[in-house]
């Protein structure tokens, strides 16, 4: 008796051990979760997708995390993100990392009717800012949410190619939640044959082509530029805006490739292209005696690439531009998401001598704490407060931020700018420049400073910005010469 107890004893310890390592075997060693091979084990069970409902989401902003504080902060916020989603789903729910920063999350039949509701409480977990070794990250997360109602065959992987269709469309607004429909396919097909184009075209160098001209097939990148104004109606500066030429789409909009760009590694080869063409655009006005100065936007992207400063001193000295003449904007949701790395990429493109720029300024949660520590020159009312300002509460926000920004030495531009008495208010509020519909539209380098019939060229002196000079705030620039005022498109 005691031999078959004994037997009885191993196999039972041989068991749970197999038990267990089948168990590892199925485990992210990082966070607990499900593993890849866990996740496959689920979306290959016959019957796991009657009734059920899919998750699918992606970090937005996990590269830069390791690019600028290294992978063990990585593990660490994942490890968390972890924990928040855990904290957030229903009980029968099945959390996998399958890799990388992509999370997958399986509802059962009883949570599946809940799905929109527990993929918005997903979202808003990932929006919450983590607190990493004294660092606050702003990360957030897009999130693609597939359904198999009741009388659904698909299958496991069907569900789950589903879901990555409805997560990019996610990334690619943004950020967010998106479902699943049959309309997001042909918008994925679309944008699978846009992005193959646009990695045509930036690679289509060579032949005496620079990247970004682009060729016959899929067309080039083009600058447009949009004018920005003093407070006596001339132009001092422009906004440059990329847009695609392309041979069968027409003229493609930033918003229909920018995400692609970024999502896919892209974007750095697109801002210099941007770069160039600008800088070599405002140097043909230089010439002809118009000192503009020259705003470029930044993604969040290029503030995490160490060679940014690099190629942005080579651009300047190769078109002969002054560095002041040349602003990045950046914009402040990327600063917010970190504003450590922000300062530290910022002082190195000041320390060449060019403007920063916050973009977008009030829609990011503004924070006090990096305007004492960037180097900004610059601030860029979003264009929420021009279409609000005749509201009490608006203007005095609007009067408020001019002041703190005059005290520190910041030039204020107000963006967004469409009726004479949305610029007659932010004027009288003390915004230094206004650019808008108002003023003109995007347009090419050698249309935008067309003078409209029946204005005057004005000369626009260099603008003074109230409070304490700071390096870099452009008031030693040259003054433009020979621009017309564009207060009407």
């Amino acid at each position: 008796m005691l031999g078959v107890a004994a037997r009885a004893a191993h196999l039972v310890r041989d068991l749970s051990q197999l038990a267990v390592r089948r168990q590892e075997a199925l485990t992210d060693d990082l966070t607990g979760a499900g593993n890849r091979r866990g996740l496959a084990h689920r979306l290959g069970a016959s019957d796991a997708w009657r009734g059920r409902a899919l998750l699918l989401l992606d970090l937005d902003r996990f590269k830069e995390v390791n690019d600028l504080h290294g992978h063990a902060t990585g593990d660490l916020l994942l490890q968390e993100v972890a924990v928040r989603l855990h904290g957030v789903l229903p009980a029968d729910a099945y959390l996998a990392r399958p890799g990388g920063d992509e999370f997958a999350v399986v509802l059962g039949p009883r949570s599946a009717g809940t799905a929109p509701a527990v993929a918005a409480a997903v979202g808003r977990a990932l929006e919450r800012p983590v607190l990493l070794a004294d660092r606050r990250l702003v990360v957030g997360g897009s999130v693609g949410l597939a359904c198999a109602d009741g009388g659904s065959d698909l299958t496991g992987e069907e569900l789950l190619r589903r879901a990555d269709v409805a997560m990019y469309t996610a990334k690619a607004a943004g950020g967010g939640v998106s479902r699943y429909d049959r309309e997001l396919d042909r918008a994925a097909q679309d944008a699978a044959l846009l992005l193959e184009e646009l990695r045509t075209l930036l690679g289509a160098g060579g032949g005496g082509r620079r990247a970004g001209d682009g060729d016959a097939g899929v067309g080039r990148l083009v600058v447009h530029h949009q004018v920005q104004l003093d407070a006596a109606g001339r132009v001092v500066g422009t906004e440059a805006l990329v847009r695609w030429s392309h041979p069968r789409r027409g003229l493609v909009p930033p918003d229909a490739f920018l995400p692609l760009a970024e999502r896919h590694g892209l974007m750095s080869a697109v801002t210099r292209h941007v770069l160039r063409r600008a800088l070599e655009e405002a140097a043909v006005w230089r010439r002809e005696g118009r000192a503009l100065r020259t705003s470029v936007n930044l993604s969040t992207s290029c503030l995490s690439d160490p060679s940014l400063p690099g190629a942005v001193a080579e651009l300047l000295a190769s078109t002969g531009t002054p560095p002041s003449a040349l602003v990045l904007e950046v914009p402040e949701t990327t600063l917010m998401a970190d504003p450590d790395a922000a300062v530290a990429a910022a002082r190195r493109l000041v320390a060449l001598g060019a403007g920063v720029s916050i973009d977008d300024y009030g829609t990011g949660y503004s924070s006090l704490a990096y305007l004492q520590d960037l180097p900004v020159t610059e601030l860029k009312l979003d264009r929420v407060f021009a279409a609000r300002v005749a509201d009490e509460r608006t203007s005095a926000i609007v009067a408020g931020t001019v002041e703190l920004a005059h005290r520190l030495g910041v030039r204020v531009v107000a963006e967004g700018v469409e009726d004479e008495d949305v610029l007659a208010r932010l004027l009288a509020l003390g915004c230094d420049e206004t650019q808008g519909y108002l003023h003109g539209r995007p347009a090419p380098a050698d249309e935008v400073l067309v003078r409209p019939p029946g204005l005057v060229p004005e000369v626009a002196p260099a603008a003074p910005v109230a409070g304490p000079r700071t390096p870099g705030d452009g008031r030693d620039r040259a003054a433009p010469s020979g621009v017309p005022s564009r207060r009407h498109p």
